[in-house]
């Protein structure tokens, strides 16, 4: 017969044996949730400003399945608007031809900024990724690395990416994205605070 005292070892001796297992398995929920989260398909509209080399532009427009996105400056002047459709990045510039492509990031050169971030991923923290990023759970954050990039995750939502020498800080309020400040090597390049993001 086993004595009280052996079943409460092997209690505790099961306990503990358990909880790296519940603890990995919970990390893989979690990033599961996330990668999925990533590929979300609501539609937003969006309107905000960015605040570049000592001047706020002006932004707005839908993110979703349809994004067109315009980018004018404090004066009202269009600078330019952005398509996406099909996985093509189309620019729209004023009396110009519209230019299109798969990864097309010319338009930060007319805010003359060099930045690897995409525009929508930056406005709505969702960075796609893969089923073969690799990813781990550290003081209460997901870290995610996929192509380069190291994200980290607070609950569902985006707290810090980094790329090479680049980096987008997330600030919330009320659940909300509400400022997003973009570094290289701790140089700050840009801000960009959220007006407005309501589901359509």
């Amino acid at each position: 017969m086993n004595s009280p005292l052996s079943i409460l070892i092997a209690t505790i001796f099961f306990a503990v044996s358990c909880a790296p297992l519940k603890k990995e398995k919970s990390c893989e929920i979690w990033f599961e949730k996330v990668k999925t989260a990533s590929y979300g398909d609501k539609n937003y509209f969006v309107r905000g400003n960015i605040f570049i080399h000592g001047a706020y532009t002006v932004f707005y427009g839908d993110l979703g399945k349809r994004t067109f996105l315009t980018v004018r400056s404090p004066f009202g002047r269009k600078l330019f608007s952005i398509s996406y459709h099909n996985g093509q990045i189309c620019l729209l510039l004023p009396d110009s031809p519209e230019k299109c492509g798969e990864d097309l990031d010319i338009y930060w050169d007319y805010l003359n900024v060099k930045t690897p971030f995409d525009l929508k991923s930056l406005l709505t923290g969702r960075f796609k990724i893969g089923e073969d990023a690799d990813y781990q759970c550290i003081n209460g954050n997901l870290i995610v690395e996929y192509n380069g990039m190291k994200i980290s995750y607070e609950g569902l939502r985006t707290k810090e990416v980094n790329f090479k020498d680049f980096s987008a800080y997330y600030y919330y309020e009320d659940g909300r994205i509400k400022k997003i400040v973009i570094k290289e090597k701790d140089k700050e390049l840009f801000r960009i605070y959220i007006r407005e993001l309501r589901e359509v």
